[in-house]
């Protein structure tokens, strides 16, 4: 009987071989930064030939780099050939202790500084200070919205959306989307933003 197969994993499901799949998982594990690269390289239609020239090498440093795994890459190899696809590589180094609020709060104050950077960017420059004032209201809109959006997905904030759907006569179905992306909508509209959330 013919089966088709999405993925390497789900052909080795099909095969049944545990050994054979675990080994394919671990070289898979392997080669994740790699993989990446080259999708990235393939994605910007760049050749080898062009990440080599433009990274000093060979080609065949670059076929050797891309058939190694990720413990051969090093920092500056990545960085390197990131940047001959247009990208600039960066690397963030975090306590391992810390939780997922931990984190959030690094990525909102690394959001924060790249505004403070356009601050002084634009500073004496009427036209540029425009454009960061409106930057700036563009960026608190669209957090407030992804973050009520994702709130939406915890059961008893969904409730809440709902019921106040239901009161206000927009609708009856608790589970549609499109009503409660409106009801976001007019909560960051009008900063009602504790009362869209609060359970």
């Amino acid at each position: 009987m013919n089966t088709q197969s999405n993925s390497v994993l789900e052909l080795l499901d099909a095969i049944g071989d545990e050994s054979l799949k675990e080994d394919a998982v671990e070289r898979i594990s392997e080669r994740s930064i790699i993989s990446d690269l080259i999708a990235l390289r393939a994605t910007h239609d760049v050749s080898q030939s062009d990440i080599a020239e433009k990274m000093g090498c060979t080609q065949s440093r670059v076929s050797k780099l891309e058939r190694g795994i990720d413990s051969d890459l090093r920092l500056s190899d990545i960085a390197a050939y990131m940047a001959c696809c247009g990208y600039t590589f960066s690397a963030h180094m975090i306590p391992s202790s810390w939780t997922l609020m931990d984190k959030i709060k690094h990525h909102a104050f690394q959001i924060v500084n790249e505004l403070e950077t356009m601050c002084k960017l634009s500073k004496g420059d009427e036209v540029m200070e425009a454009g960061a004032a409106r930057s700036h209201v563009e960026t608190l809109t669209n957090l407030v919205k992804l973050v009520l959006e994702s709130a939406v997905k915890i059961p008893c904030v969904e409730t809440r959306l709902s019921e106040m759907i239901r009161k206000s006569g927009s609708g009856t179905a608790p589970s549609t989307r499109p009503l409660l992306t409106s009801q976001i909508d007019d909560g960051v509209r009008e900063s009602k933003i504790e009362a869209l959330i609060d359970c």
